[in-house]
């Protein structure tokens, strides 16, 4: 292994150690489950892994000679130490738990920063995970008995760009993805199901030969899942690639073949009486047109995450000047005043159409608006 990899996962064994109360009770409930883990040894008798309480090894010891298994006996050997040292970052990331934190390779963040510009690669969508919010709400609180795979997320769909693979396949905003290509997205409703149906069998209101089955179909799921934010990048990345996308809408099952491609979106486009605004490059430009009439009304239903650059711009040109609210981080640092410096002393009356899907900036710019009575 070179030595510049293996600084770098020493570096990556510290922050290892935040998520390893995380691994031993995803663990246990493995165990509890029936998808015990064997225990994992390296040369004569080294335990590295298992099950047992009592395994007494050291975070950064536990990493480092995971590693060297893997370099040492990992089938087709390790030839890409970066790979590996990206799937140990995204997995610390993921083991946060928080919805508004994310790893991106490379190709993801120039996914991300074209979709600020109105051009979708992949199936041409936006996704979140969604997490279970009562275990979340258990882990913001520090609870000691965190249920880990309770906080297996899922990936849901937030926005659909019109004329793209997604669109076209039937996807829409609010649908949970749950498999790609053959390849599970396991979430923590999974989990859950499997559990009660457990407890059903315990208390005798369910037969035994269907937890059975549910087990089984639960492992085979297992064994060939892939992680939320690995589906993700699937999905968002790429052209010409074709992807068989498995998704969830309430209680009904759907399935379609796409093949990724380019999309591209308009800032605003009029659609009756409404005009459709996004919050990406070429808003401003559009807000200055709109700020000349007497009233508008902006539809923000189904807009994507935008770009909140983009949202201050729009405000100067179609708000008063003033103030507009204020700003809070998650480290509870003083808020950060939202303020229109130049604006409009006349601005046009607006009527927002807004539903579930307005999130990110079209939110921010619906709640600031709004609070000042500007707009309905």
């Amino acid at each position: 292994m070179k030595e510049q990899a293996k600084s770098m996962l020493w570096a990556m064994a510290v922050l290892a150690s935040l998520a390893a109360f995380l691994i031993g009770a995803t663990q246990r409930r493995s165990a509890e489950l029936g998808l015990e883990t064997e225990a994992i040894a390296e040369g004569r008798g080294t335990l590295i892994a298992g099950l047992d309480d009592g395994l007494q090894i050291g975070d950064s010891e536990y990493f480092y000679q995971l590693m060297t298994l893997l370099d040492k006996w990992y089938v087709d050997g390790v030839e890409d130490e970066q790979k590996l040292a990206i799937g140990a970052v995204r997995g610390m990331i993921t083991s946060l738990a928080d919805p508004s934190s994310s790893f991106f390779t490379p190709e993801q963040f120039q996914a991300h920063l074209d979709r600020r510009q109105g051009r979708y690669s992949g199936i041409g969508a936006e996704f979140t995970f969604d997490f279970d919010a009562q275990e979340l709400e258990r882990l913001r609180a520090r609870s000691n008995d965190i249920n880990a795979l309770m906080l297996i997320p899922e990936l849901r769909v937030t926005m659909v760009a019109p004329g793209s693979p997604a669109e076209r396949a039937g996807l829409r905003a609010g649908d949970v993805i749950t498999e790609i290509d053959g390849r599970a997205l396991i979430s923590s409703r999974d989990v859950r199901n499997l559990q009660d149906l457990q407890k059903r069998v315990a208390e005798g209101k369910a037969d035994r030969l269907d937890l059975e089955k549910a087990r089984e179909e639960f492992r085979t799921r297992y064994d060939t899942n892939i992680p939320a934010g690995r589906g993700r990048e699937k999905l968002i990345t790429g052209t010409g690639k074709t992807l068989k996308v498995s998704w969830r809408r309430g209680d009904e099952s759907m399935a379609k073949e796409m093949t990724t491609a380019l999309t591209k979106v308009k800032a605003a486009e009029a659609e009756g009486e409404a005009v459709r605004l996004r919050f990406i490059t070429g808003a401003e430009k559009e807000a200055e047109r709109l700020a000349r009439r007497s009233s508008v009304t902006l539809d923000l239903r189904g807009s994507g995450e935008g770009d909140l650059a983009v949202l201050q711009s729009v405000l100067e040109v179609i708000a008063a000047p003033g103030p507009f609210g204020e700003v809070l981080d998650a480290k509870e640092s003083p808020p950060r005043p939202l303020v229109v410096e130049k604006g409009t002393p006349n601005p046009p009356k607006l009527n927002l159409l807004v539903d579930s899907t307005t999130r990110g900036a079209a939110e921010i710019f619906a709640l600031a608006l709004s609070s000042r009575g500007q707009a309905k």
